[in-house]
């Protein structure tokens, strides 16, 4: 008799167990991967890209969901100075879109513009391909290269990705004046965006130091 309960109780907890949904949790299909540097510059720089993100009903890159075929990246200059601007060049859906942000103040912000832009000269996947051929999905932070300083004179360049499910940021302090060559494909980046959808805008005024390397040379 006794054999004979436990038995029945053995079948009943193994009947539970297995019929018990599972506690561990797996990583969902959309989930976006973040790699995020621990730089000093990246919360109080994103400040002022979430505040002007906000201004112009855009999400914050890093908090959206593609899909594994879309991809976006925003480049963003100023941090200094000059009122911040970007542009963003995105696939998503089928579709093409880009656009160009910019703040009315380089402190705190109250309004900012948006711009929907044309297509780029060379054609969307041209352009696209011109930017990761330049390094725009490989290359890291500036702080894991100790490569610039950050100062309130010039021009930092921020920028991010989403590509492939995975988010992506890095800065340049100044990369026109800085002569590692990841600084240099940080150049030549913010340029193609400029460039390729005909945008205007004023020369940085370089640091004190970098003002003094330029006059002896």
């Amino acid at each position: 008799m006794v054999a004979a309960l436990i038995t029945f109780a053995l079948g009943v907890l193994i009947f539970v167990i297995f019929r018990r949904p599972s506690q561990v949790s797996q990583p969902s299909s959309h989930e976006t991967r973040l790699i995020i540097p621990k730089a000093s510059w990246e919360p109080i720089f994103f400040k002022s890209i979430n505040s002007v993100s906000n201004l112009t009903a855009q999400p914050e890159l890093r908090k959206v969901s593609l899909k594994e075929d879309e991809r976006e990246a925003r480049v963003w200059w100023g941090f200094g100075l000059s009122p911040l601007e970007g542009v963003s060049l995105g696939y998503r859906a089928g579709q093409w879109r880009a656009i160009h942000v910019k703040a009315d103040d380089y402190y705190e912000p109250t309004k900012a513009t948006l711009e929907e832009l044309k297509p780029p000269k060379s054609g969307w996947n041209t352009t696209w391909q011109r930017l990761v051929d330049a390094g725009i999905a490989s290359l890291v932070d500036a702080s894991e290269l100790d490569c610039g300083e950050v100062g309130l004179d010039g021009l930092s360049v921020v920028i991010e990705t989403n590509i492939g499910r995975t988010y992506r940021t890095y800065m340049y302090p100044n990369p026109m004046l800085e002569k590692c060559s990841q600084a240099q494909q940080v150049t030549k980046i913010t340029e193609i965006m400029i460039g390729e959808f005909e945008l205007t805008h004023s020369e940085p005024t370089p640091p004190p130091n970098k003002r003094l390397e330029r006059t002896r040379h």
